[in-house]
């Protein structure tokens, strides 16, 4: 975000996107680049894309702790604001099931 754009939000809502600590930015890049590297695993029929789903389904919970308890978004954003992590966690869980499913019916080798 330009230092333009971050000035023009509400100071509550500047104060979320300025105020995030290292830890959960890693949990951030983790869920982020993890997930993306299980998709792929799973695009070439590894079995190694469910362990590395189920890594990032955790670095996603850590990063939701964060975004939703401890930086009080939802104050910030209402109840809507809970529709897009919501949707990510039930995603994840979506994602780590699938790769056993598709591990048990021997899909993936």
């Amino acid at each position: 975000m330009t230092p333009e754009a971050l000035a023009a939000l509400p100071e509550q809502e500047r104060a979320l996107y300025t105020n995030v600590p290292v830890w959960a930015t890693a949990a951030f890049a983790i869920a982020v680049w993890g997930s993306t590297l299980a998709c792929v695993l799973l695009l070439i029929r590894k079995k190694l894309a469910t362990p590395v789903f189920v890594i990032a389904f955790i670095a996603i919970l850590i990063q939701m702790v964060h975004s939703l308890f401890i930086s009080n978004s939802i104050a910030v954003y209402g109840p809507g604001g809970m529709v897009m992590p919501v949707m990510i966690i039930v995603i994840g869980l979506y994602m780590i099931l699938f790769s056993r499913q598709a591990t048990s019916k021997d899909w993936l080798h």
